[in-house]
């Protein structure tokens, strides 16, 4: 590969197939935002996330697909602020299902009578609560080893779900190690760099229970 040859642009492609198979407008994570304390914070994180999405394909010479890519925010401070990941879930749920989703997949595959949506936009959603939040925007916590990082959340169902907090007495005899690895079928932790990276992994959402992981972080 010569110097000025751009980077692989294998996961870039990936995604501009999977919009054209279903007929998808747009592409990208959901965000749900669970931190309210500083709306400057926020907006950092906004610019950053969008920076380094932006910095991904200007490398590869796809800006177009970047201009596809919404950054949707479901917010709500009454429910949101401080939320667990439970209700997270629960709010993601009512915006896939409730008119903004409806209109998200206006014109695809999906909007059609019986079709199940599928793929990272309508199964995943990131959860950016205070320690996400201070993990990217925080300079120094940023470039720790587990740093730069944002919480990937499976948007689950309302029967039989795995509770952070541990309610019922099986979950409350597992270890600590046990719990974290039974949490990460519903939650994982990604840097924000690699977001790219690992929605085009999703796009076979089954790859998420293989997902590499390093220390409790996608390793992409």
């Amino acid at each position: 590969m010569g110097l000025l040859d751009p980077p692989s642009a294998k996961d870039a492609t990936a995604i501009l197939d999977d919009l054209a198979r279903w007929r998808l407008r747009q592409w990208g994570f959901v965000i749900v935002r669970g931190t309210y304390s500083s709306q400057l914070k926020w907006d950092k994180f906004m610019r950053l996330a969008q920076e380094d999405a932006r910095d991904y394909f200007e490398q590869r010479r796809m800006l177009d697909l970047y201009g596809k890519m919404v950054w949707t925010v479901v917010e709500d401070v009454a429910a949101l602020d401080g939320a667990s990941l439970e209700v997270a879930q629960e709010k993601f749920r009512e915006w896939l299902n409730g008119e903004e989703g409806r209109q998200d997949m206006e014109g695809s595959v999906f909007a059609e009578e019986g079709v199940v949506y599928r793929g990272p936009r309508y199964s995943f959603f990131l959860f950016v609560d205070d320690e996400s939040l201070e993990s990217v925007v925080d300079e120094a916590k940023a470039r720790e080893e587990g740093g730069y990082v944002v919480k990937i959340v499976a948007k689950g169902s309302r029967e039989g779900e795995w509770q952070e907090g541990g309610e019922g007495g099986e979950e409350e005899e597992l270890d600590e190690d046990d719990r974290e690895r039974k949490l990460e079928d519903v939650r994982k932790r990604v840097k924000v760099n690699t977001l790219v990276q690992v929605y085009a992994c999703l796009l076979d959402v089954n790859s998420w229970y293989i997902l590499p992981m390093e220390d409790g972080v996608i390793y992409i």
